[in-house]
């Protein structure tokens, strides 16, 4: 396993070999033996949700040193690009130079850092330490008069990396800046506005997936993290994070007015029963069911007691309750019900 350190400034990489074992209080060390101890100690350490992350004991460490950690949203590695196209071109870089012998990784490493951050036009090195250290001459002119061919292959090898580090750099500075310009839109939401969730980000993956709707909601935006995420007050039975990739979000448009209100009692709710389209909650003792139904404000969850809503058909049932198997499994661990045990 190897974990990338980008500062995020100077473009500074380190490529730290480590084990896939390592746990959160070794992290912390490696850290501080191969970065903190060379440039001190960052005020913000943006990472992704890695369960080395998010362990208690990981945030209580940098929290005592004085760093402010900042985790990437959910379902959106984007957030942390800089350091994402970094591991791409390690990735490619590697394949390069160890597919011959696999095992040669991590002695091949300090060599490829080494060359990513002494890069053309304003390098890593340059920002980050104000000069530009000696590079090496790699001149193969006088390969007949070496007395040790390790030494020739050596050089041969630099040299292979030092272009093809260059070359990789420049072509991936073209290619984004072409891909992620043309036709962007900016999307701003405040607090307390409606927004549609993405289902890839609001269920995991399962049976049912692909069956689910596209865009699940309305559901309210609670803050704002920073202008590409947003805190979305999604339902307390979703184990999904709450924040969310500006991507996973499209802004939910009011209808000037709805055809129907909510019914306003049991039996226009019984003669109502055929436009319930969805289940999105329950209440804690599980007797009542928040749904959707057909041209009501979709912000708007119509109780049904649970009694009621078993007097629905049976094909009707199946239909409305098909897309929510998880919500169901849940149900079927405490509650036994005849009408559920059908979906299973």
């Amino acid at each position: 396993m190897i974990l990338v350190v980008v500062d995020r400034f100077s473009k500074r990489a380190h490529f730290i070999p480590c084990q896939k074992t390592i746990g959160a209080p070794n992290v912390i060390d490696v850290l501080f033996r191969y970065v903190f101890c060379y440039h001190g100690f960052p005020n913000v350490l943006t990472s992704d949700r890695d369960i080395r992350f998010v362990n208690t004991t990981y945030k209580e460490l940098t929290k005592r040193l004085g760093i402010e950690l900042a985790m990437s949203s959910s379902n959106h590695p984007a957030t942390d690009g800089q350091s994402e196209r970094v591991i791409q071109v390690l990735r490619r870089l590697l394949r390069s130079h160890c597919h011959l012998n696999l095992h040669s990784w991590d002695r091949t490493l300090p060599m490829l850092e080494y060359y990513y951050n002494s890069t053309p036009k304003h390098s890593p090195f340059e920002v980050n330490l104000g000069f530009m250290p000696n590079q090496p001459k790699l001149d193969p002119s006088n390969e007949l008069d070496a007395k040790n061919t390790s030494t020739v292959e050596l050089t041969k090898k630099l040299k292979a990396i030092d272009v093809e580090v260059r070359e990789m750099l420049q072509e991936a500075a073209v290619t984004n800046e072409e891909k992620r310009n043309p036709g962007r839109k900016e999307i701003i939401l405040k607090p307390g506005d409606y927004v549609l969730v993405h289902r890839i980000a609001y269920f995991t993956k399962g049976e049912y997936w692909k069956t689910q709707p596209i865009c699940l909601g309305p559901f309210k935006v609670v803050k704002r993290i920073h202008d590409n995420a947003y805190e979305v007050d999604l339902p307390a039975v979703r184990k999904t994070h709450r924040g969310l990739n500006i991507e996973w979000l499209k802004p939910f448009k009011k209808k000037d007015r709805y055809i129907m209100e909510k019914p306003r009692s049991q039996d226009e709710l019984i003669h109502r029963l055929a436009e319930i389209t969805s289940v999105i909650g329950y209440t804690d003792d599980k007797q009542t069911l928040y749904c959707q139904m057909t041209d009501v404000d979709p912000r708007i969850a119509v109780e049904v007691p649970l009694h009621i809503f078993e007097r629905l058909s049976l094909s009707r049932k199946q239909a409305v309750l098909k897309n929510f198997k998880q919500l169901l499994q849940s149900f079927q661990r405490e509650r036994k019900m005849s009408w559920l045990l059908l979906l299973t």
